[in-house]
């Protein structure tokens, strides 16, 4: 950036990416095909020779946790991490299963911390989604399981300033299925609430201050549809809480889940008792089957509408639903749809 704004920070932002330590990942990366199964039309084999030409830094961070000036290259236990300038590389294999703050501005990025989860609280927890709450400054919420397939789904609360592991969370311990992991989280409208989606499609929600799971929802695959999971239920792809006036006129507070089925399911939170038993339960407003071929890869209400925005894995699909129906139903309002597969016959 040239001018009077040279070297100044206004115009940049911090951003957390979580590196997924995958075996699926690591496949792909040779493979002809992608995680999703999808075909992958052409290469970009050029632009990583133009990128893999060029010499890299020396400088690298120290280590420590303080602040300091950005380096161009971030050390790690088993090698370096190049920043990332104009033609983007992918993460080499040490990088999975870290956190890497990354400094964006307008022409450039670089990674500044690499916040290694290995020893202590994070010792043998693997990290897939992350998760910014509200309020909470300089952390982040991390999703994942535990590496084996004994483990079930855990949370892990790191500063990502300081690289230091704040908190292991134990509340979702024993409500997991074995082999499960955190695959989608959401902040609520509530501070210190998150709703957390599993890969046995489960959702649960969870007071993060207090380490204490409020409840949880339950999903099965859809009749007819084939789940992901090895689980017996739909693996939860995407999380997003409604806040629009009208559903608070109404009463209700809508949760909408994706799911890896194609199926996009709305729940209504606010609790309601159940007399003959004194169990209270949340109600699911309307189930909408087979939203997407081949699993629901996004879906987030708009703010401040009735109006939720889905897109599909391997559909080539996005999907704009409304619900302004008195029974909380949803429907179609606009779509743009392309093709599924590399086209045989013009």
């Amino acid at each position: 950036m040239g001018g009077e704004k040279e070297g100044r920070t206004e115009n940049t932002m911090l951003i957390a990416l979580v590196c997924a330590r995958s075996d699926r990942v690591a496949d792909s990366e040779g493979g002809s095909e992608g995680e999703d199964d999808v075909h992958v039309v052409g290469t970009d084999s050029s632009d990583e020779s133009d990128g893999d030409g060029g010499t890299e830094d020396d400088d690298s961070d120290d280590g420590s946790d303080g602040g300091g000036s950005a380096a161009s290259t971030a050390s790690g236990s088993h090698g370096s991490v190049a920043s990332v300038d104009g033609a983007a590389r992918p993460p080499p294999e040490d990088c999975r299963g870290r956190v890497l703050v990354v400094q964006a501005s307008r022409t450039a990025m670089e990674i500044v911390r690499v916040v290694d989860l290995a020893g202590g609280r994070g010792a043998g927890f693997v990290p897939r989604v992350g998760l910014h709450p509200a309020t909470y400054v300089n952390k982040v919420l991390l999703g994942g399981g535990m590496d084996g397939d004994a483990g079930g789904g855990g949370l892990l609360l790191v500063n990502v300033k300081t690289g230091k592991m704040i908190h292991s969370f134990g509340c979702l311990a024993g409500e997991t299925s074995s082999g499960s992991v955190v695959t989608s989280m959401a902040q609520s409208p509530a501070v210190d609430t998150v709703a957390v989606g599993t890969s046995d499609g489960s959702v649960h929600l969870v007071n993060a201050l207090h380490d204490l799971r409020l409840f949880t929802l339950r999903h099965g695959p859809s009749k007819g549809m084939k789940s992901r999971s090895n689980g017996g239920g739909s693996a939860v792809t995407s999380l997003s809480f409604r806040t629009d006036g009208n559903a608070s006129r109404q009463g209700v507070a809508p949760l909408a889940v994706g799911c890896d089925d194609g199926s996009i399911s709305v729940w209504d939170l606010t609790p309601v008792e159940d007399e003959a038993t004194g169990t209270v339960r949340r109600t699911l407003m309307t189930r909408m089957d087979g939203a997407h071929h081949g699993g629901v890869s996004g879906a987030s209400y708009l703010p401040g509408e009735p109006l939720l925005l889905s897109s599909g894995r391997v559909s080539n699909a996005v999907v704009l639903h409304v619900f302004d129906a008195p029974d909380g139903s949803g429907r179609v309002l606009r779509q743009r749809r392309g093709h599924v597969a590399p086209p045989r016959l013009v």
